[in-house]
């Protein structure tokens, strides 16, 4: 049984990280909780830094609609009032060009007028959500242009936390595609801009270790481990 157990958690591993070692999109779509934002009406900006081998990916859109759990929905942009989101993430590129994520981070505040959720007001430059990115993804072949991440968030900071209207307890996860890619092939190492990009973003209830394996397969290596362990105790 003990040399079951080796085996089994060697080849997931092993797995795994070719798996990570060659990124790809974590998952995330239809993975998504409530609440959830839609967003729309974004452009992808990458600037590539030869002299460093260093990317750096932007987003700019506009919210939507928020939806809670409870079905009620709350328009954050309209004529008189407008929502913002951007996401900046840095990128190391390596010497096939296959870029590698580094750091960055999501803001989504009130940019003009007022919004109301429920009972709260929120105004000009009021910060609803705001966190670091924890892990980036991309795809290609036929998903090129599409793009997620998950996103730890800084409750001191997201006021949608602060008044309980976002959960916090599990990370946030955002998808999103652009869809006029204006001629980009998916190389990391020229400046490209994409546009027509929108997505949602909402907490994700799967824990993110096993969402990040992806395919179904972390989830598999996951009962095997489960199952194994537990019948040794």
């Amino acid at each position: 049984m003990r040399h079951k157990l080796v085996v089994v958690t060697s080849l997931c591993l092993m797995l795994l990280g070719f798996t990570f070692s060659h990124a790809a999109l974590l998952g995330i779509k239809g993975s998504l909780g409530y609440p959830d934002i839609m967003f729309g009406d974004g452009t992808v900006t990458y600037s590539y830094y030869d002299s460093k081998n260093e990317g750096y990916f932007t987003l700019e859109a506009t919210d939507l609609i928020l939806t809670l759990s409870s079905g009620d929905e709350y328009y954050l942009s309209g004529k008189d009032f407008t929502t913002k989101l951007f996401v900046a993430v840095y990128l190391s590129i390596d010497p096939q060009g296959e870029p590698g994520f580094q750091k960055g981070y999501m803001s989504e505040w009130v940019d003009k007028g007022s919004i109301n959720v429920g009972q709260n007001t929120y105004k000009v430059n009021d910060l609803l959500l705001f966190g670091y990115i924890t892990k980036f993804g991309w795809g290609t072949g036929p998903d090129l242009g599409s793009f997620d991440m998950l996103i730890e968030l800084d409750p001191k900071e997201s006021l949608f936390v602060k008044d309980q209207i976002w959960r916090y307890d599990v990370l946030t996860g955002m998808y999103f595609k652009a869809t006029k890619l204006s001629g980009w092939d998916g190389s990391w190492t020229k400046d490209f801009k994409l546009y027509e990009a929108e997505g949602d973003k909402a907490p994700v209830p799967i824990p993110p270790s096993i969402l990040l394996f992806g395919s179904g397969f972390g989830l598999f290596c996951f009962r095997k481990l489960v199952n194994l362990t537990g019948r040794r105790s």
